[in-house]
């Protein structure tokens, strides 16, 4: 398995893939940055508020694109059929494929997350909004990893096209922006999580009954995330024509 995850790496030493995504993501730090400069300075919270509404819709494209390339690229340059014929199993294949897809998505909200913190910083009281949204943020950004990994690597491996899945990403991130203020919203992972990170600056921001939101928002989240790994494992490993 460590084999299969270091030449995932090594691989993206020879591709520019990843450094779409980082832009990606990090484009909502730089339009509330230079809201910050053209607007005058505001509150911390306002600046969050404002970048992490970008957050939620341009993040999970960054994700659905790096798990789709990271599969797609093996039909495109033929290697797959190279790693099965050393009987490697499809499934550890995937799996190192998404351990690499998380690991490198981590790494961009991270760097997201820090960009905000630079912001915040010159902003009243910013530092310590900022510290207050970390546990919402993380528990967003881990939402939309799962998810995009899973979704992204299932769409990848049934259509064979980073456009499929780039296309994916860009709907569910709009999807979960129009429905993140209605009620039943917590049963999508993407608008729960934005809920609960939001109401770690404002709890007046979450849902009007919490606790039934917050175990429905919870169970449906875990039933997607389950749902989504299982079928990404089940279609890669018995998809014909990858030998062929």
């Amino acid at each position: 398995m460590k084999t299969l995850i270091r030449n995932e790496f090594s691989k993206l030493k020879r591709d520019r893939t990843p450094w779409f995504p980082l832009i990606l993501a990090l484009l909502p730090v730089v339009t509330g940055t230079a809201a910050c400069i053209i607007g005058g300075k505001g509150n911390a919270e306002e600046m969050i508020f404002f970048v992490n509404n970008q957050f939620v819709m341009f993040f999970p494209m960054a994700v659905f694109i790096l798990a789709g390339s990271l599969v797609c690229r093996e039909w495109r340059d033929g290697t797959c059929l190279v790693w099965m014929s050393y009987g490697i199993a499809k499934s550890r294949i995937i799996l190192a494929k998404m351990f690499v897809g998380v690991a490198l998505t981590t790494a961009i909200a991270a760097a997201e997350f820090g960009a905000l913190g630079l912001l915040c910083a010159f902003l009243p009281h910013g530092l310590a909004t900022w510290v207050a949204f970390a546990p919402g943020f993380a528990l967003e950004a881990l939402s939309i990893i799962v998810v995009g990994t899973c979704a992204g690597t299932l769409v990848a491996s049934l259509s064979r096209s980073t456009v499929a899945v780039s296309a994916l990403g860009i709907a569910y991130g709009f999807v979960s922006c129009l429905f993140i203020g209605t009620a039943w919203g917590c049963l999508m992972p993407g608008c729960f999580a934005y809920r609960i990170a939001m109401a770690c600056l404002d709890p007046s921001t979450y849902y009007d009954a919490p606790m039934e939101a917050t175990v429905a928002g919870a169970a449906a989240s875990a039933i997607w995330c389950t749902a989504l790994f299982l079928a990404a494992m089940l279609v890669f490993q018995r998809q014909r024509g990858v030998e062929e």
